[in-house]
């Protein structure tokens, strides 16, 4: 057992780094910037020890349970302690004990939720196949992100919005005093931290699907969410700096949802009948969801002809190879059947729905119909 590869150091590094926000956040509650800073560099670390576990082909199982681990400390803790610095402020408690007020204990207990949950949400995702493509709930470091941004948000220096004020026209002192008025009666009110943690500890277990950042291929169609989000992204914080990280989260959660939404509108629209099914390319797709615990999903696509047989083995061949660790029970013959696992029905056709999107609409066949119904046991 190898315990130090390259991925296996990085990790530790954004573990470490993940450690000295906590320890500067506990020591330095006036400068709590600097813990979001190192936050941020464990984020960092975090993207950088999965792109060399995948570029040098060491993704093993230690490697995973320990990134795991270390995300519980730098996107569960380190946020946690921050926000607890925070709500210390607002209630203007210079140290915490169990003489104070019931109430106030609790409040400033509450950002224990971040760890709980971020725990109970990294756990289900190491047991979880079918997180590759998006993810079921909010991932941990997006949750982070929100929270690590609120000290740079809390000392954010309006005046330095040089360029929105020259591009949009804005009037600097009307900015500003909203900025501030933000900063000063909003931020230092414990109303203001309780909601969000209540939120983002519910949307981080919830069986709500949001779209990952990784790129199956560049097309723009397909990942037409991803880039919706990153070339926005880039334009909030480019105009608005660290204000803008806050607003980037919303805008990952909205863009989810809006996704999710057009998946399940998208599905009432298909046709109810395996009739409706036949196409003028000779070919047939079905999707078979059988009523289990864990469901799954069925493609079946009939071959009409020697030119279809030879594209539905091309079709095989990148499942095979594009799809190799979430797609599992391939079959061939009259049909070439995949088979996914799911925890619930949405998931399944949404993941399904991603699938058939990516390999179809690569291979021309984008005006295939597909029927999604339960299988019965």
């Amino acid at each position: 057992m190898r315990f130090f590869t390259l991925p296996n150091i990085i990790t530790l590094l954004g573990l470490t780094s993940g450690s000295i926000a906590v320890f500067y956040a506990l020591n330095n509650p006036t400068k709590l910037y600097y813990a979001s800073y190192f936050i941020f560099l464990a984020m960092v670390f975090d993207f950088l020890d999965g792109f060399f576990a995948r570029l040098l082909n060491q993704r093993t199982k230690i490697g995973k349970e320990l990134d795991s681990l270390a995300d519980i400390v730098n996107f569960g803790v380190a946020p946690a302690v921050v926000v607890f610095q925070l709500l210390k402020i607002a209630l203007k408690v210079k140290e915490f004990n169990l003489n104070l007020p019931v109430e106030q204990i609790l409040v400033l207990l509450s950002p224990i939720l971040l760890i709980l949950f971020a725990a109970l949400r990294l756990a289900r995702y190491n047991v979880d196949k079918n997180q590759t493509e998006h993810f079921i709930g909010i991932p941990t470091p997006a949750v982070a992100a929100f929270f690590a941004s609120l000290p740079l948000v809390k000392d954010f220096d309006p005046g330095s919005l040089l360029v929105l004020y020259q591009w949009l026209d804005l009037v600097p002192f009307k900015v500003e005093m909203s900025i501030l008025a933000l900063e000063i009666f909003v931020m230092e009110s414990q109303w203001f931290y309780l909601p969000l943690v209540l939120f983002f500890s519910v949307l981080m277990i919830g069986n709500f699907p949001m779209f990952s950042l990784k790129f199956g291929n560049l097309n723009f169609k397909t990942n037409s969410v991803r880039y919706v989000f990153l070339i926005f992204s880039i334009i909030f914080l480019g105009l608005m700096q660290s204000f803008a990280i806050p607003l980037v989260i919303f805008m990952y959660i909205a863009l989810s949802a809006a996704q999710n939404i057009k998946h399940k509108l998208t599905q009432k629209k298909l046709p109810k009948q395996e009739e409706d099914l036949h196409l003028n390319d000779g070919f047939h797709l079905a999707l078979s969801l059988p009523e289990l615990k864990m469901y799954s999903a069925e493609i079946e696509i009939l071959p009409m002809s020697e030119v279809v047989q030879k594209r539905n083995e091309e079709i095989l061949r990148e499942i095979r190879s594009e799809y190799k660790d979430i797609i599992f029970n391939i079959k061939t013959g009259n049909f070439i059947t995949m088979r996914v696992e799911a925890e619930s029905e949405d998931v399944a056709k949404l993941r399904v729905g991603n699938v058939c999107a990516n390999i179809l609409t690569k291979h021309g066949l984008k005006d295939l119909q597909y029927n999604v119904h339960k299988l019965c046991n």
